[in-house]
C-alpha cells in the first residue's frame, strides 16, 4: 500500500502507468476511458488521467480506502 501511496503523488498519469497501477491491460485502461468508467484529459495527442480521477476508481473499485 506505501508504494501505491508514493505513485500516486503525481497530477497525472499516462495510460501505460495506469495500466501498471490497476494491474490490467492498456487496452482495457483505453476501453474504461472510452465507455467512461475513468476520465482522461488530451496532452497534445496523449490521453492522462489526471491523479484525483485516478484515486476516485480506485477509491470506488475497493482498490484503497478512503483517506
Amino acid at each position: 500500500m506505501d508504494k501505491l501511496q508514493i505513485v500516486l503523488n503525481k497530477p497525472s498519469y499516462s495510460i501505460p502507468e495506469v495500466a501498471q497501477i490497476i494491474g490490467i491491460t492498456k487496452y482495457r485502461v483505453r476501453m474504461m476511458i472510452k465507455l467512461k468508467q475513468i476520465k482522461a484529459i488530451m496532452a497534445g495527442s496523449q490521453q492522462l488521467i489526471l491523479c484525483h480521477e485516478l484515486k476516485r476508481y480506485l477509491i470506488k473499485g475497493g482498490f484503497i480506502s478512503h483517506g
